[in-house]
């Protein structure tokens, strides 16, 4: 797999209103009342992903529930730009931690 990107300084701070105007292209794009634009995930979940040997940061996956609802799959990735997870696994937190079901807006969005 190619590591390009994939490192613990991966990532970059944007200001306010370059994300504000990205968020509103999301918005104007997907009309709808309904359209999910963002995900809250606590930081003890967050800190849990990334405590897992070899973890040096977090994945996220944009992806649809078995009752159609939009949803941010986020799992841990090791040095090498893989994902901690086994796809064959059956039972949550076996063979990797991955994390589903954050607070999605709408219904639990911020005033600002």
């Amino acid at each position: 797999m190619a590591t390009d990107g994939i490192s613990p300084d991966t990532g970059e701070p944007i200001s306010g209103e370059t994300a504000k105007r990205w968020i509103d292209n999301y918005k104007n794009a997907n009309p709808e009342p309904d359209t999910k634009i963002a995900c809250f995930y606590g930081v003890n979940r967050i800190n849990e992903i990334l405590a897992q040997p070899d973890c040096i940061g977090i994945r996220s996956y944009y992806a649809i529930d078995d009752s159609g609802v939009k949803q941010l799959v986020l799992v841990g990735v090791n040095p090498e730009g893989n994902n901690i997870w086994d796809l064959t696994a059956t039972l949550p937190n076996e063979g990797g931690l991955i994390m589903d079901r954050g607070g999605l807006c709408p219904p639990i969005c911020p005033d600002n």
